[in-house]
């Protein structure tokens, strides 16, 4: 479940890591994906991309977020994720930045399928 200030202190953990400490950088990342284990937990934590995120915290997502899983994906957090990509430039090729971003929308695009199918 998803906690605004278990997710500030997560990030500012995995911050304060040596990038040379892979085991530990993997346990934080594995905390943070804990706390996106549904729709309404990427729709909160996309509010705070959104309204408070920090040069340092979206670097740290770069590092995970393409283990969110896309099936939570929504508009808003795609587009709360290119705005940040927009703001933050420097921290993802831009081949990179489209392929994350293309892969929430393809699945996007899917859902949205599947419901006009049914």
């Amino acid at each position: 479940m998803y906690s605004r200030d278990k997710m500030k202190e997560l990030l500012d953990e995995r911050d304060k890591l040596s990038s040379l400490d892979e085991f530990k950088i993997e346990e934080v990342w594995k905390k943070i994906l804990s706390l996106l284990q549904s729709k309404e937990d990427l729709d909160k934590f996309t509010d705070y991309m959104d309204n408070e995120m920090t040069y340092d915290e979206f670097g740290t997502l770069t590092e995970f977020v393409d283990d969110i899983n896309t099936e939570y994906a929504t508009k808003h957090f795609v587009e709360a994720l290119k705005k940040l990509f927009a703001k933050y430039p420097n921290w993802l090729s831009k081949d990179l930045e489209t392929d994350i971003v293309e892969s929430f929308e393809e699945e996007l695009n899917r859902q949205e399928k599947e419901a006009t199918e049914e």
